[in-house]
């Protein structure tokens, strides 16, 4: 996999090196036997060319075609296509590879320090014109590390084998994915593309198999495990918030209907308590013919069953006992001290009564 989306840089980081450091340790990190479990290998097809001829051939199947580099020219193209396609593959996923034979790729021993495998392609590709005679823009090489830890070159003039690249691709209908050196007898370096990257994309995603599917539907049951919990939960809460929305609304009606009854309680209460009482017309009748002549009243208020008077006049401190012995009035009192008046020489009063109720049937 690939990924080329320019210089991408944040607060000074490099976000394709930081990519790369952690696509190259996952990959390191993961067992080899992990991805051929649940990915299948994509079909290949080799082409040999040993520089005098070219052999097609399917590795662990039967050789397709062979060629003389001469008559590679003159073929017609897509002349192998149908021969490809009468293969029990899936064209679509095809990787056709190309291997030089030993005597066309040079092999040179690297005399260098201890370098990351992963930086010494980068590392070599400055040392090419001061090891071969050609720029890295003009080789297909690659550099690895043999089994003894030497690092070791290989490499290859682009003119001299993008001629038969071509020359395949044009009678195959397909694009060269890798180029490799074919191994020597005996020989244990890894096999390395000289390409340093593929140039047919892998299609991962095309290749899964049922081992994928299991582990998918295996990472997905798990999933729901955990979350269920956690789900089961949110519901639960929802559903005491809804039961709490519902108790609040049945709360707040319920207020409000006191509150409704209330007022209306106190309404029948000041309706009851005035029919309970005298009329007030009976009322100050009864004033009228318990206050003397000599007392002179300035205010008159009735408060419910409380009757409150101001005045002023002579012998004033007889009025409370006329007061107290009418049929209408008790408990009656004054409310502050008698103040006699200096000028007029009359006394200044606040007294209050209470009414007496009528008896029910009474008029």
């Amino acid at each position: 996999m690939r990924l080329d989306v320019g210089n991408l840089k944040l607060f000074g980081l490099d976000l394709n090196a930081a990519f790369a450091w952690w696509r190259d340790g996952l990959r390191a990190a993961m067992p080899s036997w992990l991805l051929p479990s649940f990915v299948r290998p994509a079909p290949r097809l080799v082409a040999l060319w040993d520089g005098q001829q070219v052999s097609l051939y399917q590795p662990g199947g039967v050789e397709l075609a062979r060629l003389e580099t001469a008559a590679l020219e003159v073929a017609a193209d897509g002349v192998l296509q149908a021969d490809i396609k009468a293969l029990d593959v899936d064209t679509g996923l095809l990787q056709l590879e190309l291997e030089l034979s030993t005597e066309q790729v040079l092999l040179r021993r690297l005399d260098l320090p201890v370098i990351d495998p992963a930086k010494l392609r980068e590392v070599v590709r400055w040392q090419l014109p001061r090891l071969t005679p050609f720029s890295a823009d003009q080789l297909y090489y690659a550099a690895g590390v043999a089994d003894d830890s030497a690092p070791y070159l290989l490499a290859i003039p682009r003119a001299s084998v993008d001629p038969v690249i071509g020359h395949i691709e044009r009678l195959t209908g397909l694009t060269v994915a890798r180029l490799y050196r074919e191994p020597a007898t005996e020989e244990t370096l890894p096999r390395l593309n000289l390409f340093g990257q593929s140039r047919v994309p892998g299609r991962w995603w095309r290749r899964l198999n049922r081992n994928t599917l299991i582990l998918a539907v295996l990472l997905l049951a798990l999933g729901m495990a955990a979350i269920a919990p956690v789900w089961v939960a949110r519901e639960q809460v929802i559903a005491r918030k809804q039961e709490l929305f519902r108790v609040h609304a049945g709360v707040v009606g319920t207020m409000e209907t006191r509150d409704q009854l209330t007022q209306r309680l106190e309404i029948i209460n000041a309706l009851q308590t005035e029919r309970s009482l005298p009329p007030v017309s009976s009322l100050i009748a009864e004033l009228a013919e318990r206050v003397p002549d000599s007392i002179f009243l300035t205010e008159v208020r009735v408060q419910g069953e409380t009757l409150k008077i101001s005045g002023s006049g002579l012998e004033v401190v007889n009025l409370i006992d006329r007061l107290n012995a009418s049929p209408l009035f008790v408990d009656a009192r004054f409310n502050s001290s008698v103040n006699r008046n200096s000028r007029t020489g009359r006394d200044q009063f606040t007294a209050s009564l209470q009414v007496v109720p009528r008896q029910e049937g009474e008029q």
